[in-house]
């Protein structure tokens, strides 16, 4: 059986916590797998690269402060390498509700980049403007490049909402083999409006595998509300 047919084709958590990720392989008779998540984990996001190796970041702990694990597998979800926490400051995901999982890409060398909804006490805080409530962070973080695979590093988590607030579902990562990095959210600008009629959609590029991000314009028409 060749890893190079394995394709992800769902993640997901059960209303009683239970993560499991469903694969199929395409060199073998049609058939889904159900793979219990290492460590009671919630939440998965899953992808797998050109070799066959699965990637895959889950949380766990309280789902208002929880951690999150990058791991990996070679065989097609039949074990799996030992976790790295992605998270530098622990509890600072959050796992409520079931869009606010980390999320992540591989980009330029198998550099791994996480996307999360920080906690309420995750650090670093959004900026403020007055008297403004800093609200919870869009957090980011990326292996370090010297150390591949499972027993992969990550710096130390950023917050990428500089210009926004009111963050609210989930946030979505991409990256390619040129360096470039997406990253997406739902909220408010930071000196605009209140209210969900005033959300928009913002992207963030870093062109330089994630160790810069611009400005992120928000994307879509003025005055399209951009329900969470």
């Amino acid at each position: 059986m060749s890893l190079r047919t394995l394709t992800i084709v769902l993640a997901a958590i059960s209303a009683f916590g239970v993560g499991a990720v469903a694969v199929t392989r395409a060199d073998v008779a049609p058939r889904i797998d159900v793979i219990r998540i290492p460590d009671g984990g919630i939440q998965p996001d899953v992808t797998v690269d050109a070799t066959g190796t699965l990637h895959m970041v889950y949380l766990t702990g309280e789902p208002s402060a929880a951690d999150i694990y990058y791991t990996t597998s070679r065989d097609g979800g039949q074990s799996f390498a030992p976790r790295t926490r992605v998270n530098s400051q622990p509890g600072s995901a959050v796992a409520t509700g079931t869009i606010r999982g980390a999320q992540l890409a591989l980009g330029r060398d198998g550099r791994v980049h996480v996307v999360w909804n920080g906690s309420g006490q995750a650090r670093p805080t959004p900026p403020v403007l007055g008297d403004q409530k800093p609200g919870m962070p869009l957090l980011y973080a990326r292996s370090v490049t010297d150390a591949p695979g499972a027993a992969a590093t990550f710096e130390p988590q950023r917050n990428l909402m500089t210009t926004t607030r009111h963050l609210d579902g989930g946030p979505s990562v991409a990256a390619n083999d040129a360096g470039a990095v997406y990253v997406a959210w739902h909220g408010n600008a930071l000196d605009g409006p209140e209210g969900e009629q005033a959300r928009r959609v913002w992207l963030a590029v870093s062109l330089d595998d994630g160790q810069t991000f611009g400005p992120p314009p928000p994307q879509g028409r003025a005055g399209a509300a951009a329900c969470g």
